[in-house]
C-alpha cells in the first residue's frame, strides 16, 4: 500500500498505479497529468497494453511484421484414411452397377436359366454393392466419429 503523490489517497494493494516524473500516483491521477502535459495525448498515461495488445508488443521493441500474422482457419478436419475408405466404397459401388445392367440385359437375352453366367453376375454385383455401401458408411461414421 502506499499514498498518491498528487491527490494523497491511500492507493490499494491490488490498485493499478502509474509512475509520474519519479512519483508513484494512483492511475486516475496518472491519467489527468498525462493530459494536462503538452504535446501528449489523454492515453499517455495508459499502460500500452491494456487496450492494445500491438502497442505493447511495440513497446517491448518488436517489428510490426512479428506482430500481425493471419488467422489460420482449418476447413477440412477429416482424415485422409477415411476420405480414402469412402472412395473405395464409392470404386465398388462404381463396379457393381455395370455388372447389373450386364447381368439383366443378359438375362433378358438368355433362353433358359442355365443360358450363361447371367445370375452369377447380378449376385456378384449385388455383393459388391452391398459391400461398397458398408466401406463408405463405415468411413462416413468414423469420420464422424473422429472429427465430429
Amino acid at each position: 500500500m502506499g499514498a498518491c503523490g498528487n491527490c494523497g489517497r491511500t492507493i490499494g494493494r491490488l490498485e493499478r498505479r502509474s509512475a509520474w516524473e519519479g512519483e508513484t500516483v494512483c492511475w486516475e491521477c496518472g491519467e489527468k497529468l498525462a493530459a494536462q502535459r503538452p504535446g501528449t495525448a489523454p492515453e499517455a498515461g495508459r499502460r500500452p497494453d491494456e487496450d492494445d495488445p500491438l502497442a505493447a508488443l511495440a513497446a517491448a521493441g518488436r517489428p510490426r511484421s512479428a506482430m500481425v500474422s493471419p488467422r489460420v482457419q482449418t476447413v477440412q478436419l477429416t482424415a485422409k484414411k477415411w476420405k480414402a475408405m469412402g472412395c473405395l466404397g464409392g470404386v465398388f459401388v462404381m463396379a457393381g452397377c455395370p455388372l447389373v445392367v450386364v447381368g439383366i440385359v443378359g438375362e433378358a437375352k438368355a433362353t433358359s436359366t442355365t443360358d450363361g453366367p447371367w445370375l452369377g453376375m447380378l449376385g456378384l454385383a449385388a455383393v459388391l454393392i452391398l459391400i461398397g455401401f458398408g466401406i463408405a458408411g463405415y468411413a462416413n461414421l468414423m469420420a464422424w466419429w473422429h472429427h465430429g
